[in-house]
């Protein structure tokens, strides 16, 4: 066990900004790297999955005589290539804009590449804090960070960690959770 996680901070080793400054001077981690990895993986089985279902139509026309025009069969291929190509390059911008921010009261997390979205998560609120990790990504030593709190709006979850950061995670947002209930 490494000493990190032996003795887990109780308090952040330099000052943030409190939650009324401005979002984009925020200092947010971001996932690891190899998530981008394990979610073009995820992209390419879908997009091989959804061209595949697309193109029943040209094998039933081909194989079983189906009465479907051509042009049909081949533009449904072509419109989910296109459509599972766009969603492939959006892959990259929307890991790298997924980023949380430890502050002193609050887990500050954020998303988006159209739409940004930031939450904030209290840490007096969190009643569960989960780390798990499904085969692809314990094949990369990655882990995600599962946050239940009081009220169902505020759950939270940070994919594409690395493994050692996501149990500091945990330790920490558990030790910050629990002296928030004591104080109340």
């Amino acid at each position: 066990m490494s000493a990190s996680l032996e003795n887990p901070p109780t308090r952040l080793e330099s000052p943030q900004p409190s939650l009324d400054t401005d979002i984009d001077s925020v200092a947010w981690k971001r996932v690891s790297p190899r998530y981008l990895k394990l979610r073009l993986v995820q992209r390419s089985i879908w997009t091989i999955l959804c061209v595949a279902l697309s193109a029943i139509p040209l094998l039933g026309h081909y194989i079983f005589h189906w009465n479907v025009p051509l042009w049909l069969g081949w533009g449904l291929v072509a419109l989910m290539l296109l459509w599972q190509g766009g969603l492939f390059v959006l892959v990259p911008r929307q890991v790298r804009s997924w980023g949380y921010s430890e502050y002193p009261e609050h887990l500050l997390l954020t998303k988006g590449v159209l739409t940004r979205s930031t939450t904030a998560v209290p840490y007096g609120r969190m009643q569960l804090v989960d780390v798990s990790s499904g085969p692809l990504e314990n094949m990369l030593g990655l882990a995600t960070v599962d946050l239940k709190t009081a009220s169902a709006g505020t759950n939270a979850v940070i994919h594409g960690l690395e493994r050692d950061e996501a149990h500091r995670l945990r330790q920490v947002l558990t030790l910050r959770g629990e002296e928030r209930m004591v104080a109340m």
